[in-house]
């Protein structure tokens, strides 16, 4: 039987525990670490009613009202960056993260202040992403594991590896969040990092269809593999 585990982070880490059967006790995904620092937004509820999904509509909402992250007596606490792919809103004191259900809701709106989209890999953007990670290592309540996933540049199909076709700005994310990781690896002090760089490949059969965050199931079984091998050794 696999412990809990916590997650802040992706799809990557989610699917990770419901592909390999670990019990999840707390799930915040579809938020910057640059958002964790600044105070929360005043917002119409309403706007969160046309997102149809229960899940998107709670971490629209986390992500607004700056909820805290728990543990939840988990074991341990797996993080990765891959929603840093989401731009950043800055609105006076507060800053939200821009994901795909908070754009299609129009929430945006029903925010009131000048509305600047920080540019990702920015001087802000940068800082406040420090700060977002200070703040995340002051809520974490149990030990800290980074899973250092990246885009995947190639596919697996039928006629074996292929490059993607978006690859130029798969670099571009991959060198973004090669800074990014650096930064975390220094705040969180993680006391593990789980990688596979030989097997970061995207596969068109994923439960979620193809994209360069939605791996080949040998990807998911070798950061199994890694994970408890840590655990093992505590």
């Amino acid at each position: 039987m696999r412990c809990k585990i916590a997650i802040h982070g992706s799809c990557v880490s989610r699917d990770f525990a419901e592909f390999m059967a670990w019990p999840v006790s707390n799930y915040q995904a579809r938020s910057s670490f640059a958002t964790k620092s600044t105070t929360s937004v005043d917002f119409e509820e309403s706007y969160l009613m046309r997102i149809s999904s229960p899940f998107q509509q709670r971490m629209v909402r986390w992500d607004l009202i700056k909820r805290s992250f728990e543990s939840r007596d988990a074991t341990v606490i797996m993080v990765d960056l891959i929603d840093e792919r989401f731009d950043v809103y800055l609105v006076g004191n507060s800053t939200m993260t821009r994901s795909k259900a908070f754009h299609d809701c129009g929430i945006l709106e029903s925010i009131s202040g000048d509305k600047i989209r920080l540019e990702r890999g920015g001087d802000e953007y940068i800082r406040l992403f420090q700060e977002g990670l200070a703040v995340f290592s002051e809520w974490a309540d149990a030990p800290i594991i980074l899973h250092r996933a990246n885009w995947a540049s190639t596919l697996r199909t039928g006629n074996g590896i292929e490059v993607m076709e978006n690859i130029a700005q798969i670099e571009r994310e991959n060198v973004l969040l090669q800074r990014l990781y650096s930064l975390a690896i220094k705040t969180l002090q993680p006391v593990c990092i789980v990688e596979s760089p030989s097997l970061l490949i995207a596969d068109p059969e994923h439960k979620w269809g193809l994209a360069p965050f939605h791996y080949i199931p040998e990807y998911y079984e070798e950061i199994d593999r890694q994970v408890i091998s840590f655990l093992n050794q505590k």
